[in-house]
């Protein structure tokens, strides 16, 4: 399963990052201190770390810890709206720069990113037959396949997590766009476009909808 690692102090920073990954295909953890993180290193699957730096020094500590390991993964940081540090200092094309007040969309792109290319992916076995790939963004059921949209891969990804049960629609909207917005119309849209390409390989309709409540995954779908 792909990982990330949030090296920060800031409970309710932790618990934004991770809210904001629900149904990325990305798990993050949390380490509040230097200990806790090595530790996260050493016992976990990280694919990428982000660190909660407000100056060049958090970095540098950061990028200790990751080597401390003997791990070689990427490295993101969050960074303070008005922090006085030269960007340039941090390792070219190793590190991305999220500057506060955070856009959780970018927060979620990027992290979806870093952690495919440090070669994590997460395959889900869906109903019917179907294995989710989130790493190529493909849905495959036997010798047949076909591509996703990222969105389309972050709704499986949301239903898959729910194992059945249902997800109402206002997470849904939450979850995949990283937002409040009441535009079910996206959604709806989303849905059937995942439908229709679950029909062009032969898969059973898997995802129900269940009027004024939300969607699940149908668990008696057949798989053959």
């Amino acid at each position: 399963m792909a990982g990330a690692l949030l090296i920060t102090a800031d409970t309710s920073l932790g618990s934004l990052v991770k809210s904001a990954m629900s149904g990325s295909g990305v798990d993050v953890a949390v380490a509040k201190d230097t200990d806790a993180a090595t530790r996260a290193l050493v016992t976990m699957r990280v694919d990428a770390v982000i660190a909660d730096a407000l100056w060049p020094e958090d970095v540098t500590e950061a990028r200790r810890i990751i080597a401390s390991t003997g791990r070689d993964v990427p490295l993101a940081v969050i960074a303070g709206e008005a922090t006085r540090w030269n960007r340039w200092r941090l390792p070219r094309g190793a590190v991305q720069v999220f500057r506060r007040p955070l856009d959780l969309r970018e927060v979620r792109q990027a992290l979806q990113l870093l952690v495919r290319g440090s070669g994590g992916t997460r395959e889900l076995q869906l109903p019917g037959g179907v294995v989710l790939d989130s790493g190529t963004d493909t849905i495959t059921r036997g010798e047949h396949s076909a591509v996703l949209t990222g969105r389309e891969v972050q709704v499986l990804s949301t239903l898959a997590s729910a194992q059945g049960a249902v997800v109402p629609t206002d997470e849904m909207l939450h979850r995949v766009w990283a937002t409040e917005t009441r535009n079910t119309d996206a959604l709806r849209t989303h849905i059937r476009a995942i439908r229709a390409k679950l029909a062009s390989i032969g898969a059973p309709d898997i995802i129900q909808n269940l009027p004024r409540r939300g969607y699940r995954l149908r668990t008696d779908a057949p798989a053959g």
